[in-house]
């Protein structure tokens, strides 16, 4: 099966770009963590513009963020009402794109503690489960003891309750032969 080829993506951030390199729309809107089709509302688009792409290519699958103009532009955009027209956002991208090759993307956070984490408290569930069946199957032949241990006391207790009378009976027989 052939690779696919990437495609630049990009979406605007709050005052930044959002490029990523990625083999379609669906894995480009993974990687920006959106949770609806920005590609059919306008929001996002492919980037046909190699340069604006370069350092989104350099590394698949990272998203690459670019100031959309300086701080100066942003606080004289932010004090105008209407909003800037495509040569003025068409100028700002290029004026960003040429610090997106000076940073250094952000690596994407590991997952291995959060792994480690999840097998842990699965091997404790398994070992609490394991040792609670331990400790049921010990309280059941103590159940069974127990009744074991109660009828066998109610056997001798009658025994011996139906010896004692018998002494009595024979005591008291003897008192009256004596007293005769």
């Amino acid at each position: 099966m052939a690779k696919r080829p990437l495609k630049v993506f990009r979406t605007a951030i709050g005052f930044h770009d959002a490029y990523v390199a990625a083999t379609s729309r669906k894995a480009a809107l993974e990687a920006w963590g959106a949770d609806k089709d920005l590609f059919s509302s306008g929001a996002a688009e492919v980037v046909t513009d190699a340069g604006d792409g370069k350092a989104a290519l350099a590394q698949p699958g990272v998203v690459i963020r670019v100031p959309r103009g300086t701080v100066a532009q942003h606080i004289a955009a932010a004090g105008n009402s209407s909003s800037p027209s495509t040569q003025e956002k068409s100028a700002l991208r290029k004026n960003g794109a040429a610090s997106a090759t000076a940073r250094t993307p952000r690596r994407k956070p590991s997952r291995t503690r959060l792994d480690r984490a999840e097998a842990a408290l699965s091997r404790t569930r398994e070992e609490f489960a394991r040792r609670l069946e331990e400790v049921e199957r010990k309280i059941e032949v103590l159940r069974r003891e127990r009744e074991a241990l109660r009828n066998r006391m109610e056997e001798e207790v009658q025994t011996m309750e139906q010896r004692r009378r018998n002494e009595e009976r024979a005591y008291q027989d003897a008192l009256t032969a004596w007293e005769v």
